[in-house]
């Protein structure tokens, strides 16, 4: 069962508080089956703090597109499947020491990082 998202619900859902959003990102996950990432030109969309790397993913593609038309314009959401998620991405993350931006929000600097693994373990 896809999970429908209108506009209207994927702003308020950018004005929610990071840790709301990141247990919305897992709660939709078994009703999307995939994650949505951003990729350009250059490849796929990776945050820098401090001196770590980060993936930012959203469960929704519309959640996606907004915070691209305000981030990084000239990307576009792309779908992996939650199984070539877990089975190839987050062990190439793990391994390569990449964390996670859990469901960055365009209206808000707050993010939740977590380490490939913590999200691999979330998913079980």
């Amino acid at each position: 069962m896809a999970l429908t998202l209108t506009d209207t619900l994927a702003q308020e859902w950018m004005t929610l508080d990071a840790e709301t959003r990141q247990q919305g990102f897992f709660d939709y996950l078994s009703s999307t089956l995939c994650v949505w990432g951003l990729k350009g030109d250059d490849g796929w969309v990776m945050l820098e703090q401090q001196d770590s790397v980060f993936l930012p993913l959203w469960s929704h593609e519309i959640l996606a597109q907004m915070w691209a038309q305000q981030h990084h314009a000239s990307t576009t959401p792309e779908r992996i499947s939650l199984h070539e998620f877990r089975t190839a991405w987050l062990p190439g993350l793990i391994q390569n020491g990449v964390g996670v931006v859990v469901s960055p929000s365009d209206k808000h600097e707050d993010a939740i990082t977590m380490s490939a693994q913590e999200v691999m373990d979330e998913l079980g």
